[in-house]
This record gives structure tokens, C-alpha cells and sequence, in this order.
């Protein structure tokens, strides 16, 4: 076991800490008075809770992390709805002035004569 490649492969998992309710209500109340907590008030917060300091400051870490994907996510598909509704909007306008274009030419449009396709040819004096 003296290769340094077998230690990486021997290591236990990782315990992934989960907060109950009560943990998980006050955190939330806490982040939504300041996104940053600082250390005494992290310390008295995590006697109070049951849990480690360390836990509340990765807590918020991971919190402000989502919180700003969040944001980031609503921000662009609000953004993109608008683009959308843009779009749609000019698709609509340029519909209408063309269908606006069509009937003012309809109206202005001259009655087209038929034209003479030999019909009724008049007979020119000295030609067959």
C-alpha cells in the first residue's frame, strides 16, 4: 500500500450533511435578512441549531451559489420571453403593413385592357 496512486481509491466516502426542518426554516430566515453571516453570529447560530459553525458557513456558501443561479436563470428566460414577444410583435406589424400594401395596390391598380392577340386583325391595304 506504499503506491501513492492506492490511498486516492481507499478513501472513505464523503458524509453528506443534511439539516432538518427546523435547521433548514432558521438558515432560510437568516439568508433572507443578509446573504453573509459573520462569525459570531455564525458561531451563536450553529449552538443554537445543534450543528457546527463550519456547517452554517458552507450552508450559506452553497445557498448565495444557487440563490445566484437562480437569479442568472430567471433573469435570461425572462429576458429571452421578452425577445420572444419582441419578435412576435414586428412579425404582426410587418404582416399587416403588407397586407395594407396589398389593398392600396389592389385599389390604385389600373383595369388591364386585354390585349389584341390577332382576333380581329384589321386588313392593311396592300398586304395579304
Amino acid at each position: 500500500m506504499s503506491d501513492p496512486v492506492s490511498k486516492y481509491f481507499l478513501r472513505p466516502a464523503r458524509h453528506c450533511s443534511s439539516y432538518n426542518e427546523v435547521q433548514t426554516l432558521a438558515l432560510e430566515k437568516r439568508f433572507d435578512e443578509s446573504r453573509y453571516i459573520e462569525n459570531p453570529e455564525k458561531q451563536e447560530l450553529a449552538d443554537k441549531l445543534g450543528i457546527t459553525a463550519f456547517m452554517v458557513e458552507l450552508w450559506f456558501a452553497h445557498r448565495r451559489f444557487f440563490f445566484e443561479q437562480w437569479e442568472k436563470n430567471f433573469e435570461s428566460s425572462a429576458k429571452r420571453q421578452q425577445e420572444y414577444i419582441e419578435m412576435e410583435r414586428r412579425q404582426l406589424l410587418e404582416d399587416e403593413a403588407k397586407r395594407q400594401a396589398e389593398a392600396f395596390n389592389r385599389e390604385l391598380k389600373a383595369p388591364v385592357r386585354p390585349k389584341n392577340d390577332g382576333g380581329c386583325k384589321k386588313k392593311r391595304f396592300g398586304k395579304k
